[in-house]
């Protein structure tokens, strides 16, 4: 690993840490305003349920992927647009969506049709045919997801983002930061 890969894997580390750190005094200092109560609102105004920002967990789509493995989107922040997704296939595609937005990056993206490959088959193409997963971006453009959660953000930001120089820096992953098998309570 060069030096300045290096120092921006630390740097990214680093950013990550700082928005836990401040989320954490974030839900104490609420919990104590609260007298000791967590969540007095509650989800929907039903007092007693926990604090729906309690159950978020927000990290930037650059940081190391493998923070990533084992863990539930419930949306995306682009800036202070919030998107909903429910599956690493969503995240993948409306990052993507997002991207097309701007004419620039679209030409971009539909020039690399068929050019990023992994060892079998493309990331990105004209049609579905070549894909064991394919996910429309839009009419002509088809993205491979056909792989878990670590993998598929770092084809998406270091393969495919990369590739057509877009700064994805203030794209933001909302993970589910609570038990298994309540998410589906918080959507």
């Amino acid at each position: 690993m060069n030096k300045s890969k290096l120092i921006d894997t630390i740097n990214e580390a680093h950013k990550s840490v700082l928005i836990e750190l401040r989320d954490s005094f974030d839900r104490i200092i609420s919990y104590l305003e609260n007298d000791g109560v967590d969540g007095v609102d509650g989800v929907d105004g039903v007092e007693g349920e926990t604090n729906i920002s309690t159950l978020e967990r927000i990290l930037p789509l650059t940081i190391n992927p493998v923070i990533f493995r084992k863990q539930k989107p419930i949306a995306l922040l682009f800036g202070e647009t919030r998107v909903q997704v429910k599956t690493w296939s969503e995240v993948h595609t409306e990052v993507l969506r997002h991207c097309i937005k701007d004419p620039v990056y679209y030409n971009r993206l539909m020039q690399l049709r068929g050019r990023i490959a992994g060892n079998s088959r493309v990331f990105i193409a004209e049609t579905p045919d070549s894909m064991r997963r394919p996910r429309k971006v839009c009419e002509g453009l088809y993205t491979e997801v056909m792989y878990g959660s670590e993998t598929q953000m770092s084809i998406l930001v270091e393969r495919i983002l990369k590739a057509i120089r877009y700064d994805c820096r203030d794209i933001y992953v909302v993970l589910f930061n609570g038990h298994r098998g309540t998410a589906s309570r918080y959507k």
